[in-house]
């Protein structure tokens, strides 16, 4: 097996291999779109993924024939961005399109060698968290536990074209009734409210057993440009919930986007976030809320519901299963330790035969 960097005379024979591997992969899972088990449409996406600033990576050759590709962006986004709260920063992003082995090899050492030659790259740049992200059920998943990666986030998605289970959904996409609890769309002069949809969802987040972030208060000029838009874009939409007239949580989605043309299920709503209030969780609001969501995506056109949630929160996780949405693919995250950066200096002083006494001055010291 040879190891080489990806250039673009690799593209036609990159597509070719992704194409068989996506064509499994959607034989798995059917709501992938299918149109990518062709090369002519995979030799799209990897060139307009490889044509992305800070995109590199290798290719696997075995007899002088492509095996194996794998890509990956670097990202350093900006702390005022909404992204920051779920891209760490110096991070490198290997999506679906971006990586394939082909069924004639050895994949599992195909796929440590391309790793390893462009984590061997990301690190030495600085780049110390790498994202991969993998469908369900396929051998990677395991390749990359072993490789040091955790599960950072789940995609899974919905039909809403056809009928739906009716503990699912409100009886009407405008308004409903839970107990005490009216369910409505969002309209002009509730931007606030929809903002605050998305800064309960990060609070929830933030706890244990989370612990991810809440950067909401670094971005709140984002966050309320972004509820403007869920209130008036015609390809978006937020609900909100309140019980005596008091505002007490939330839905909000948007049409999906095209970076991950390989897993977006055709015609798909995805939801952003979702929240309700602690004093009012455990009373069928947050399912009132996806019900009434559903009802309208499905009159809008839409075809699938798509959202992400994080494997340690325990209790997302449990209600999206609850409401019979399928993980379709998952995000592996790893994070190098920072303190690789310190041996790389020793060994470099160590290389260049630096005297003991340089070596002692380079370790890091309690302060």
């Amino acid at each position: 097996m040879e190891i080489r960097p990806y250039e673009p005379a690799h593209l036609d024979d990159a597509a070719g291999v992704l194409a068989k591997a996506h064509e499994r992969r959607s034989a798995e899972l059917p709501a992938l779109p299918g149109a990518f088990s062709a090369a002519d449409e995979t030799r799209v996406v990897i060139g307009a993924f490889a044509d992305r600033p800070g995109c590199a990576g290798y290719s696997a050759f075995r007899d002088g024939r492509l095996t194996g590709f794998l890509l990956a962006t670097r990202h350093l986004p900006a702390p005022a961005h909404p992204s920051s709260a779920y891209v760490m920063p110096r991070s490198t992003w290997t999506p679906t399109q971006a990586w394939a082995i082909g069924d004639d090899c050895d994949p599992r050492a195909v796929f440590e060698a391309l790793y390893s030659a462009v984590a061997s790259d990301a690190v030495g740049a600085g780049y110390l968290n790498h994202q991969v992200e993998v469908n369900v059920g396929d051998p990677a998943e395991n390749w990359l536990l072993d490789l040091g990666y955790t599960r950072s986030s789940v995609y899974a998605a919905l039909p809403v074209g056809g009928a739906a289970p009716a503990e699912h959904h409100s009886e009407a996409p405008g308004q409903t009734e839970t107990g005490q609890t009216a369910i409505r769309r969002a309209r002009a002069g509730d931007e606030e409210l929809v903002a605050a949809v998305g800064e309960l969802n990060a609070r929830h987040h933030q706890t244990s057993p989370v612990f991810r972030p809440d950067l909401s208060e670094d971005y709140r000029e984002a966050v309320l440009d972004a509820a403007a838009e869920l209130v008036i874009a015609q390809d978006r939409m937020a609900f909100l919930a309140f019980t005596d007239g008091d505002f007490v949580g939330g839905i909000l989605a948007n049409a999906m986007g095209s970076g991950r043309p390989l897993f977006r299920p055709a015609d798909s709503l995805y939801i952003g976030s979702i929240a309700v209030a602690p004093a009012h969780r455990g009373r069928g609001i947050g399912q009132a809320l996806v019900g009434a969501l559903l009802l309208a995506a499905r009159a809008e056109g839409f075809e699938h519901a798509v959202l992400n949630y994080a494997p340690a929160n325990a209790s997302g996780r449990r209600f999206w299963q609850k409401m019979s949405f399928q993980p379709l693919m998952t995000v592996f995250q790893r994070r190098v330790d920072p303190r690789i950066a310190w041996g790389a200096s020793w060994s470099r002083l160590a290389t260049n035969a630096a005297p003991a006494s340089d070596l002692r001055a380079t370790e890091p010291r309690d302060t």
